[in-house]
Parts: C-alpha cells; sequence; structure tokens
C-alpha cells in the first residue's frame, strides 16, 4: 500500500466520509462473496441438535454485513471464519489516507524506525494482557459472548491487529525512502533466516500447545504462548516481507512464476471459499460409518482437505471469479 500510494497524489481527500469511501472501494470486490458464504455458515449454524437462536443470527449477519463483528467479543461471530480479518484491513483502509498524508508531510526513516520498535513491543503487551484473560474453549453453552476472550483480543480485535498494520505501513516507508536493496546473496540469506524464524515459532506453538477442542476440529491455540509466538513471528515477518519486495534473493525469484501469481489473484476470492468447502469436507469425515469418534479426521483429514478440498475450492473460485466478471463487476475500475 505504501509503495503504490506514497508520494504518487492518488489520494485527492482525507476526511472521515471520504476514508470510509475509500475502504470501501477497496473491499468491494469481495463484499458479496463475504455475504453469500456468511449466509451459507449462518444457514448451517440454524441446523442439528446444537441450532443456534434465530435472534443470534439476525445480529452476526447484520454485523458481518458492514464488517465490524469483531470489534465485540460475541461466540461464533465470523461464520465464515476466516473473515475475521475483514474488520481489520477495513479499519486499515479507513485510517489509510491519514497514515499517507503523515508521512508525507512530517516524517522520516529515523521516526518509521523508532515506531517499529514500539510496535513490536506493543505486540508483546497485549500478548501480555491476553494470556490474563479467559480462555475456555466450550463447544456448547447458551452464552453469546465469546468464552475464550483471550483469543478474541489476541488475534481478533482491530485494535490489537492493527499494530500489524502499523508495523506494515512504517516497514513500507523504510523500504521506499531507503532506496537501497541488499546484494542478492545478503537477500537470500534474509529470507533464510525469516523462513527458519517462521518453522521454528509455528512448530514451538503447536508442540506447547494442548490439543484443544472446537466443533469438533481439533485446534492448537493457547493463548499462554502468544509472547513467545509474537516475539518470533513477527520478526520471521519483517525479515520476509523487507526481503522479498527486494526481488533480488534467491528464493523470492524461486517463487516468483505462474503458479505462484496464479494463486496470489485468486486467493482474495479462495479465502473466502475454502472456509465454507472445507467445513463441509469436516462434515463428511464426522459421518463416515465407523469412525464416530472424529478419528478419521485427525489421521486423514488434513491431508484430504490440501487435496481434495484444495482441488475443488480451486474450481469454486473460479467459477466465482468468472460469474463477478461477467455478471457484478463494475464497468469502471479505478
Amino acid at each position: 500500500m505504501i509503495y503504490s500510494y506514497y508520494d504518487k497524489n492518488r489520494i485527492k481527500n482525507v476526511s472521515l466520509i471520504s476514508n470510509v469511501k475509500f475502504a470501501f472501494f477497496k473491499l468491494k470486490r469481495i463484499w458479496l462473496l463475504h455475504i453469500l458464504c456468511t449466509s451459507v455458515m449462518l444457514v448451517l449454524s440454524l441446523l442439528g441438535s446444537h441450532a443456534e437462536a434465530l435472534w443470534r443470527v439476525i445480529v452476526k449477519f447484520l454485523l458481518n454485513t458492514v464488517w465490524i463483528q469483531e470489534w465485540f467479543p460475541i461466540r461464533g461471530r465470523s461464520p465464515d471464519i476466516i473473515s475475521w480479518f475483514i474488520c481489520t484491513i477495513f479499519f486499515s483502509y479507513f485510517i489509510f489516507p491519514w497514515v499517507v498524508s503523515k508521512f508525507e508531510k512530517n516524517y522520516s526513516v529515523r521516526k518509521a524506525q523508532y515506531y517499529l520498535v514500539i510496535c513490536l513491543f506493543l505486540q508483546f503487551v497485549v500478548a501480555f494482557i491476553g494470556t490474563k484473560l479467559s480462555s475456555t474453549f466450550v463447544q456448547n453453552g447458551d452464552s453469546f459472548i465469546d468464552p475464550n476472550l483471550s483469543s478474541w483480543f489476541v488475534y481478533n480485535f482491530p485494535i490489537s491487529r492493527l499494530l500489524d498494520v502499523f508495523i506494515g505501513f512504517n516497514l513500507g516507508y523504510i523500504f521506499v525512502n531507503k532506496k537501497e536493496l541488499f546484494t542478492p546473496n545478503l537477500s537470500t540469506m534474509v529470507e533464510i533466516l525469516g523462513i527458519v524464524l517462521a518453522v521454528i515459532a509455528n512448530y514451538y506453538y503447536s508442540t506447547k500447545s494442548p490439543r484443544l477442542y472446537w466443533y469438533n476440529i481439533s485446534g492448537v491455540y493457547d493463548p499462554k504462548n502468544s509472547i513467545t509466538f509474537a516475539f518470533i513471528f513477527s520478526f520471521s515477518s519483517i525479515l520476509l516481507i523487507y526481503s522479498f519486495a527486494m526481488q533480488n534473493g534467491f528464493i523470492s525469484k524461486l517463487v516468483t512464476n505462474k503458479i505462484s501469481l496464479y494463486l496470489a489473484k485468486i486467493s482474495i476470492y479462495a479465502l473466502f471459499i475454502h472456509v465454507v468447502i472445507f467445513w463441509n469436507v469436516i462434515w463428511v469425515y464426522n459421518h463416515i460409518q465407523g469412525f464416530e469418534k472424529n478419528e478419521f479426521f485427525f489421521t486423514y483429514g488434513c491431508w484430504i482437505s490440501l487435496t481434495l478440498g484444495f482441488v475443488i475450492t480451486i474450481v469454486a473460485t473460479e467459477i466465482w471469479m468468472r460469474l463477478y466478471a461477467k455478471f457484478i463487476a463494475p464497468k469502471k475500475v479505478n
């Protein structure tokens, strides 16, 4: 975003109303898909022995329609569970014109580095606070409030995730203004270090977290490990984003090919669609004769989801993109 907009005079107005319009314009191409996927998941929540009350479903639908559901710690607030991030992205787009205006008037690389460190520190503060909040996983119950407040506060709450966004803004400012590329060998070393740190962070997080169960699906989220995970993974992300932006390291060149570019093109749509697909595939797992205790899911579920589920997602995404381009997409594209 900073690379595309900073010092290019693309944003003409900065105000409350114009910022809302800017944010909606950036996301309008996925609004209908988000509503459709959310509607499918909400209909499913009305079925079965643990069906939700209709008024709860209506409240969730309305909150999801205007992308504010994650501002409230409501149980199952994002029926299409991946759509939680829309709240943060929408809020990020909303404040972006102000950020660019600030960057263009009174900012410097030193300030960007200073605020980068502050944001990293605040991430650890947020993770620490999260360890003190309730983190109970409850599959069933009548509470309208999410019993896992820790997960909501650390992972979903837009204000907490805005720290990631500010890190990205400042990292982008440094990249655009420094104008100093690493040598190919140094870029490759930074890329490898970033990948190693990412592997370490996820290995630690998955092995140190107890196996928890939510709607019969295995999960590995334990807020007690948020601080260590944030410390390692944030640095990994910074290294990978900065080095990949240079596009002169061995790994970044290796993954810049037709397949990865195609996946990048469809990713924003596939992100929503895959949840609906995977959820229904998992429903099938749980109804296979002789595997009533989820043995099939825990033994084969991951591999089948990453093969059959992935293929179905690609096909469904292609169908959606073609329908959207033909019948829905606006004539004028900015």
